[in-house]
């Protein structure tokens, strides 16, 4: 069985309110003391609104669509893998190439998680088959990103400094990064958080190394 532990904060991350998971993973890719409050909230704010924008746009367009249909109907290939390779370091339920419009999708660590469900007896809790589709859901929004001019995601610049003495813009990965996630939430309309399915996939990984 699993750990008390484990399944103590897995219970409490589900009960986590939308706002705590949106910052999350704002702060994971902008440290906290980069940007003031102010602007942080503006751009996970805009970024949300972006998502909408998007998940309405497209529900409409292809309504009906199962998930393993709207790949194809965004004209991209699924690559579908069973091993890492050597220079991969980072694992990964799957992964967007947009040089190739394919995404990855990651079966090694898809049954590692499963695995982990069912021997830890969660499966009242998480689906692997419900992980697939927020992770492709997510995929499929930054392809969307780039197929959509001037999206907020994917032009919102922000100041960064370099050395504590010169500054200079780039891309904000943070704001696209929210608006995947979120994109992800609305395409698979999951009572579990997107960012919770992260958490057990962290636990799954480090229960046992994937070679």
């Amino acid at each position: 069985m699993i750990c008390n532990e484990k399944r103590k904060q897995l219970l409490e991350d589900i009960s986590r309110p939308d706002k705590f998971w949106r910052e999350y993973t704002f702060n994971k890719y902008v440290p906290a003391s980069a940007l003031a409050q102010e602007s942080k909230e503006e751009i996970i704010e805009k970024s949300i609104e972006t998502a909408v924008v998007m998940y309405k746009k497209y529900m409409k367009a292809y309504a009906g669509c199962s998930p393993e249909e709207w790949p194809a109907r965004l004209s991209l290939e699924v690559e579908h893998r069973y091993f890492y390779e050597q220079y991969e370091i980072q694992r990964y339920i799957a992964l967007y190439l947009p040089s190739e419009k394919t995404i990855v999708l990651q079966h090694k660590a898809l049954n590692k998680v499963h695995e982990f469900i069912v021997q830890n007896d969660l499966c009242d809790m998480f689906a692997e088959e419900e992980m697939r589709q927020i992770a492709m859901y997510h995929e499929i929004f930054h392809h969307i990103e780039t197929i959509t001019p001037e999206i907020y995601t994917a032009s919102r610049m922000i100041k960064k400094r370099f050395f504590w003495v010169f500054f200079y813009h780039t891309s904000c990965i943070a704001a696209s990064e929210v608006a995947a996630v979120e994109f992800s939430r609305l395409m698979s309309q999951s009572d579990c958080h997107p960012c919770v399915y992260e958490r057990l996939l962290d636990m799954a990984l480090s229960d046992d190394i994937l070679n």
